[in-house]
């Protein structure tokens, strides 16, 4: 027999019935439910302007939602002790060492995988800000930023900012697939698919525009070049 036959509600209160019994789920607590029994709902439910509840199956999360601190999480993500608020988690292993980070976003597998503190650090894509534990960083597309530490940086585009996990640099943006991989320095922008590709670029202050734009030297700061202009 199925764990839940249906749910349906009474004065106010949800109930679970199975065989033929019902029992109070009260909102105090998280309401666990197995995922693979098959749940109908019948009526209308009413909800308290509190609450929060999971759905699970064995020990996967596979639903979650606190109304007081307005954490979402989809799939075996989050942390379910979190004490930030406004946090979005999708994916496998996406965010899951958040603490009292707020207004998080992270879809895709380990998408922020390492984030524990800090405000507003988007990541959407598989280990997008992978080694990221603080701070404000946006990356979008698989591997984006994912092995820079550092803060302020902004990767669109597959594997653009990629990094090193021993140079942690802040500050700078790349757009495009590939865009600044390598980069190591702060304050640097690569603009184009494989901008500042394969150069270990330690300087600051550069400015890369075009396809597969370079430096002369990878120590060089204050230094623009816009290829194929």
């Amino acid at each position: 027999a199925n764990l839940a036959d249906n749910i349906l509600t009474a004065n106010g209160h949800l109930y679970m019935t199975s065989n033929g019994s019902s029992k109070e789920i009260p909102f105090s607590e998280e309401a666990w439910l197995r995922a693979n029994d098959n749940i109908a709902f019948a009526g209308n439910i009413s909800i308290p302007a509190s609450f929060a509840f999971s759905f699970k199956q064995g020990t996967n999360n596979l639903i979650n939602y606190n109304s007081t601190l307005t954490n979402l999480r989809l799939g075996p993500s989050g942390n379910a002790t979190l004490s930030g608020s406004g946090d979005i988690t999708i994916g496998t292993n996406a965010a899951p060492n958040l603490t009292t980070a707020s207004s998080i976003v992270a879809i895709g597998n380990s998408a922020n995988l390492n984030l524990t503190t800090g405000s507003g650090t988007i990541g959407v894509g598989a280990f997008t800000n992978a080694f990221t534990t603080t701070g404000i960083n946006v990356a979008m597309g698989n591997n984006a930023n994912q092995f820079s530490s550092g803060t302020g940086n902004t990767a669109i585009g597959s594997s653009s900012l990629a990094g090193n996990v021993s140079f942690p640099f802040n500050n700078s943006t790349a757009l495009g697939h590939s865009a600044g991989s390598g980069n190591r320095g702060d304050n640097n922008t690569y603009l184009g698919s494989t901008a500042g590709f394969g150069q270990n670029i330690t300087g600051a202050n550069n400015l890369m525009i075009g396809f597969n734009a370079g430096m002369p030297s990878v120590s060089l700061s204050n230094f623009m070049n816009l290829k194929n202009v």
